[in-house]
Parts: C-alpha cells; structure tokens; sequence
C-alpha cells in the first residue's frame, strides 16, 4: 500500500524513473474502513468474552506467547521504517528486513495484531485475526505489487524471483555502506510501534476485570 509510510512497502535497489501510477482508489479506500470494522468486531470479542481455561497453565503460556510477539513486531516495524522511509517511491530496498521478505511491514504488523489477541488469552480471536489478515492483505498485497512492476520493471521481478512474497526466509544480507533515514518519518513510525504495547496495557486491565468479575463475560471454551 501507499498510504503511508507504516503501511506501505516499496523494495529493491535502483532509483525508480517512471512516474508514479496512481493506486486503484477503490480498493485504497476501503483498507481503512475494512480494517477498523475487522478491528472492532476482534475487539468486541475480546472484549466480551472470557475462555473456560483463562489464567490457566496453557491460556498463561498462550498470553505470553502474545507478548513476545508484541515485542518482535515493534522492533521490526521500527527496523523496517528505518530502511524505508527515506526510500520509498523511490529507490528499490533490498537492504535490512526487506532481504529476507518483500513485506515485512504487514508481516510485522502481522504477528502484533495476532499477539495483541494471545497476549488477551483469546484464541479464538487470535485465529480470526490470523485468517482476516492474511485473507485480506493478500490482496492489498497483489493490487500493490503491480504498480511496483509498472514503477521499477525489470529490477523488480527480480527481486520477486529472490525474495518470498511474506514469509521470511533467511538469505545474506546485501552489503550496505551509508544509508539516509528520514528522521521526521522514522519517529512517526516509533509512535505507530508504540501502540501495540500501550494495547498490552490494555489487555492487563481487561485481565483483572476478568479475573474479578467473570460474570460480566460470556464463557466460551477457548
């Protein structure tokens, strides 16, 4: 996507000279929506249910699980700000996590959206994510992809034929001697990072609510 720098990933290594095509607005302006209704309908969930085993041995495993997924997808949505923000459009990035996957943006955003729903103990609700999200922004993913043809050709079906289109996979990392970073952008993307904690903080007063008071949730198995 394009949107915005958090929310768009733009990879390889030469600078672009085409003129940038315009996205399919359609499908741009429902992103947002799509994905704040999603969001709400999760959290309503979480927020009302309470499963049979919660705060037991494998919901605790579960929950922290969610937590270090949390951790991961704030560092790496940091990471790949830092080798983007300053290249997008422009250049094609191969450097820092975009060498091992060509979204490594919404792969970040991935685990923090799935750990958020573990780290509340809600199964459930974790595999829905996980389903909805990767339904959904695979074809977000598409749609963008072919503009990146249009914008960096050839450069960037190689890259394709290198790279996996989500899911890392370890390959060496391109050398890489001086790298610009947008300073303006990069503490955007520190914010944007920050919420999936400020969500743990959350999640934990939600957990003595629970704890406290579970006839106030509906009880569901898992």
């Amino acid at each position: 996507m394009t949107a915005d720098p958090m929310n768009a990933d733009n990879s390889g290594d030469q600078v672009a000279t085409t003129t940038l095509p315009a996205p399919p607005l359609s499908a741009y302006a429902r992103r947002r929506p799509v994905s704040f209704a999603v969001a709400l309908g999760l959290c309503a969930l979480v927020f009302s249910t309470r499963p049979s085993g919660f705060e037991g041995a494998f919901h605790t495993f579960i929950k922290l699980t969610g937590y270090g997924l949390v951790i991961i997808a704030c560092i790496g949505r940091i990471w790949c700000a830092i080798h983007i923000t300053e290249r997008k459009n422009r250049e094609l990035c191969q450097t820092g996590p975009y060498a091992f996957c060509r979204n490594p943006l919404y792969f970040f955003s991935f685990l923090g959206a799935v750990g958020v729903c573990l780290g509340a103990q809600a199964c459930l609700e974790a595999v829905l994510m996980a389903v909805g999200f990767l339904g959904y922004y695979k074809f977000m993913i598409q749609t963008e992809e072919q503009r990146l043809v249009t914008l960096f050709g050839t450069s960037y079906e190689a890259y394709c034929r290198e790279v996996p289109r989500f899911w890392p996979r370890w390959r060496q990392l391109p050398p890489l001697q001086i790298m610009e970073v947008n300073v303006s952008a990069l503490t955007k993307a520190v914010f944007a990072a920050a919420l999936f904690p400020i969500a743990i903080l959350g999640i934990e007063v939600l957990e003595k609510l629970k704890s406290n008071h579970p006839e106030w949730f509906i009880s569901i198995p898992w």
